[in-house]
C-alpha cells in the first residue's frame, strides 16, 4: 500500500515478505509506469517496508477519504461508483479503477 511520497521516492508498506519481494522485482516497471503517467513528480526510488498491520485502507468519497472501518458494509452500485470516480480527471484511471472494482465484486460474490 502506498504510504507516502518523500522527495523522489515512494514509500510502500506491505504486510508480508512475499509482497516486498514482488514490489522489488517489479520496481523498474512500476517506476516507468508512474513516471509515464505523472512525469512531473519525478519518482526515482521505491522504498518498501514490512509492517505488522498495514496502513488503513482509504475509500475516497468526493474530496474526503474514509478509513475502511468507517465505510458502510453495503457495496456501492454502478451509479455510486460513477459518482465516487467523478472527482478524478483522468479517464484511463477511472476505467482502471472501475474494472478493478468490478473484478473485486465478482470475486467477493463467488466467495459468499
Amino acid at each position: 500500500m502506498l504510504r507516502d511520497i518523500r522527495k523522489d521516492a515512494l514509500v510502500v508498506e506491505v504486510a508480508h515478505p512475499g509482497w516486498l519481494q514482488a514490489v522489488i522485482l517489479r520496481k523498474k516497471v512500476i517506476l516507468k509506469r508512474i513516471n509515464g503517467l505523472y512525469p512531473g513528480i519525478g519518482i526515482k526510488e521505491i522504498k518498501v517496508r514490512i509492517v505488522k498491520k498495514p496502513a488503513p485502507r482509504v475509500v475516497f468519497s468526493g474530496k474526503r477519504g474514509l478509513p475502511a472501518s468507517e465505510v458502510p458494509e453495503k457495496q456501492p452500485d454502478t451509479g455510486e461508483i460513477e459518482e465516487l470516480l467523478s472527482c478524478l480527471s483522468e479517464n484511463e484511471l477511472k476505467k482502471a479503477l472501475k474494472k478493478l472494482y468490478t473484478a473485486h465484486t465478482k470475486r467477493r460474490s463467488r466467495r459468499n
